[in-house]
């Protein structure tokens, strides 16, 4: 959520900016309405100062230490004037009620603004490569993880569509080993970095998505269920509940920045992505991925981010995949994010480079939706906290990547060294 008093005051430059991002809304809209909201607010307060200014003075009337004295008459007009201004504040309450809830539904669909070294697009073409790492693979005609799987015998998604449905799979034997010990890999990575781990709940609610911006926009993305008579709703990423770790928090600025780390599976309904990346398992309603996040001071969150970013690459790079970091345009920046690196990795099978982790500085936009600041001894004030996530990584599209990288001519694939030790294989033959 934006801060109210930028928009106040920035309107028209904000409003630009955020039209970078595709919002079609009107920040003036919000200037209106919180104007009015304000003028309410202050009608009411002053009403209900006056009202307990009548209280006092009639309750000093009828005390037998006080030396305030009424006449009947003033008594009556005092009696009358509160019992209108009852009736004034109760008819203000309603209208001001529902300017309130107005006022938060327009902020909660506003987005984080752009940082001003995003490259402007409307869509990902824009995108700017900022580096790149280890030598692309030359194979000879190149197969896709899906046919590598099947003819490995570790992945079969057409048994998974028949007992579940279209993107799901099952791995099996030592695809699933993989799969498991990625996991490992992954959170031992992340635990070197300084990385808390956590096991998460599943289920979050509707509050917690809205805290980090997967709701309102993104509604239609996640799937929804029920425990008893509330609504549920399987998270779509772990950045949901490790950012909610901070709601309604006060941080000692001696804590920050406080690393956090989750394996978690996550549920998607791909709204929008009919069509797209149906074979195989690149694009799923299920997925395990390892969640990085960061909760960091203001001075801090862009060193952090590119911290964090950092810590993303390194598990790429210790399993040998040759990748490429980009910096997304605004029009393909995230909701909440203000800035977003990804990593991609070659895929040899499609003969391009794909997502494997998305890496953002979200700023202090998800600390104003959750209520999540620190204490600042330098100014003596509480100041919102800075939210950075990312994949570290994405743990089905690593196993994409090693299928297609690392495919051997006799249809083999070599397991990355790094792996060994948790595999207890260095090779799946067909």
């Amino acid at each position: 959520m934006l801060d109210i008093e930028r928009i106040r005051n920035q309107s028209g430059e904000l409003q630009e900016r955020l039209e970078y991002k595709g919002f079609s809304g009107d920040l003036d809209e919000i200037v209106e309405l919180d104007a009015v909201v304000r003028g309410q607010r202050t009608e009411i307060e002053s009403l209900r100062e006056r009202k307990n200014q009548i209280g006092q003075t009639i309750g000093g009337h009828h005390s037998p230490v006080s030396d305030v004295e009424l006449t009947d008459q003033q008594l009556e007009e005092l009696s009358d004037e509160g019992a209108e201004i009852r009736e004034r504040i109760s008819a203000l309450s309603e209208p001001f009620d529902s300017n309130i809830l107005s006022l938060k539904e327009l902020m909660f669909g506003v987005p984080n603004v752009p940082s001003l070294e995003v490259p402007v697009g409307p869509d990902y073409e824009y995108y700017e490569v900022l580096s790149q790492w280890g030598d692309k693979p030359t194979i000879l005609d190149a197969k896709n993880h899906n046919d590598l799987g099947q003819n490995l015998g570790i992945l079969d998604v057409d048994l998974a569509k028949s007992i579940t449905g279209p993107r799901f799979a099952f791995l099996i034997g030592k695809g699933a080993v993989l799969q498991r010990a990625l996991t490992h890999f992954m959170l031992d990575r992340a635990s070197q970095n300084g990385y808390t781990e956590y096991i998460v709940p599943q289920l979050v609610n509707q509050q917690s998505l809205y805290g980090t911006g997967q709701f309102p926009k993104f509604k239609e993305d996640v799937f929804e269920t029920s425990v008893g008579n509330r609504s549920m709703y399987l998270s779509p990423t772990a950045e949901v509940q490790l950012t909610n770790i901070a709601r309604d928090r006060v941080f000692r600025a001696s804590e920050l920045p406080m690393k956090l780390t989750t394996k978690s599976e996550n549920y998607r309904s791909e709204a929008g992505s009919a069509g797209r990346d149906m074979v195989g398992i690149f694009r799923q309603h299920q997925f395990p991925k390892v969640e990085l996040i960061q909760f960091t001071t203001p001075d801090e969150s862009e060193r952090q981010h590119k911290k964090l970013t950092a810590d993303a690459e390194s598990v790429v790079k210790d399993l040998g995949l040759h990748y490429r970091k980009v910096i997304l345009p605004t029009g393909d920046t995230g909701f909440s994010a203000a800035v977003t690196h990804d990593i991609e990795v070659w895929l040899p099978g499609q003969d391009n480079y794909r997502e494997i982790s998305s890496c953002s500085n979200c700023t202090d936009f998800q600390a104003r939706r959750i209520n999540a600041k620190y204490y600042d001894e330098e100014s003596d004030e509480k100041r919102y906290i800075h939210t950075l996530n990312g994949s570290g990584v994405a743990i089905g599209r690593a196993i994409v990547a090693i299928l297609e990288q690392y495919q051997q001519p006799d249809g083999s694939v070599i397991i990355p060294e790094a792996l060994r030790d948790y595999t207890k294989f260095d090779r799946i033959d067909p």
